[in-house]
C-alpha cells in the first residue's frame, strides 16, 4: 500500500523579522503576487500576534517613522512540515518596512486578546523550497 505524503498545515509557521528571532506570530496574510503590480498601491504584508508586553514590533515602527531609510530588513516566513523540523517553502520579503502598527480595541464589556498588527512594505519577494533543518527552540509538541 503507497505511504500517503501528509501535507502541510497552514497553521505551522515561522516569522524571522530580520533580526535572526522566530517571533511567533498567529497570522500571516499574504499580498496578492500581480504580474504586473499597481506602483501606486503597493503589495501589503500584514502580521498579527496577541500583545505581549514586548515592544519589538513597535521598535522597529519607530525607527521607520523616524528615519523612512533605515530599518530595512529581509523578513522570512517559512511554513513548516507537520513534525516542525524542517521547512517545505520559504518566503523571503526583501527590503522590508513598516508602514503601520495596529492594536486591536480595548472594551470591558468584551473580554478577548489583544492583537497587534503590522503592515509591512517590500521591494520584492524571493519563494522557493528551504529543506532546512531549524534549530531548536520551544514548540508545542504534536499530540501522537
Amino acid at each position: 500500500m503507497p505511504v500517503k505524503e501528509q501535507l502541510p498545515s497552514g497553521s505551522n509557521f515561522t516569522v524571522d523579522l530580520g533580526d535572526g528571532s522566530n517571533t511567533g506570530f498567529a497570522e500571516v496574510v499574504f499580498p496578492p503576487f500581480a504580474v504586473n503590480p499597481d506602483t501606486l498601491v503597493p503589495p501589503l504584508l500584514r502580521l498579527r500576534r496577541a500583545v505581549t508586553g514586548a515592544l519589538d514590533l513597535y521598535g522597529w515602527w519607530d525607527n521607520a517613522r523616524r528615519d523612512p531609510k533605515g530599518g530595512l530588513r529581509n523578513v522570512t516566513i517559512d511554513l513548516l512540515s507537520r513534525d516542525l523540523r524542517t521547512s517545505v517553502l520559504r518566503w523571503r520579503f526583501i527590503k522590508t518596512r513598516p508602514v503601520s502598527l495596529d492594536y486591536g480595541a480595548l472594551d470591558a464589556n468584551r473580554p478577548a486578546i489583544v492583537s497587534e498588527t503590522l503592515v509591512l512594505a517590500f521591494e520584492r519577494l524571493e519563494m522557493g523550497p528551504a529543506p532546512v533543518v531549524l534549530p531548536p527552540w520551544p514548540r508545542v509538541p504534536l499530540s501522537r
